[in-house]
């Protein structure tokens, strides 16, 4: 199996890592149960377990895998390999920073007309 998703190292102990990656990755408690060697009442378990680490109530899976990639436990192998790629075939003398343009500024002009005067500001 590809595994598209993976768990930032250290991050989470090593059964959590390996059921929000299974989880990331679409894979059933069943069959996580098989590749972990465990019975699925321990994934099961273990799935709760991150519900209650993220805060999260009683939800959706796609809900914690969601958190999970938002505090920076998930990475994606294909993004981190595409944002390499781009980054070797740009060479060193791409500047990665976005740069601003100058700023703008806007003269203004008031033309006030009372009683036949005229006044202009600037």
């Amino acid at each position: 199996m590809t595994q598209l998703w993976t768990v930032q190292k250290n991050a989470l102990p090593y059964r959590q890592a390996q059921v929000l990656s299974g989880c990331a990755n679409g894979l059933t408690d069943k069959e996580m149960a098989e590749e972990a060697g465990v019975k699925p009442s321990v994934i099961h378990g273990t799935v709760n377990t991150l519900f209650f680490k993220f805060r999260l109530g009683r939800g959706k899976r796609a809900a914690l895998v969601a958190e999970a990639i938002r505090r920076g436990f998930l990475q994606s192998g294909a993004v981190m390999m595409l944002l390499l790629f781009v980054q070797v075939l740009s060479g060193p003398d791409l500047d990665w920073r976005r740069t601003k343009n100058p700023t703008r500024t806007r003269h203004v002009s008031t033309r006030i007309v009372r009683r036949g005067r005229e006044f202009n500001y600037v």
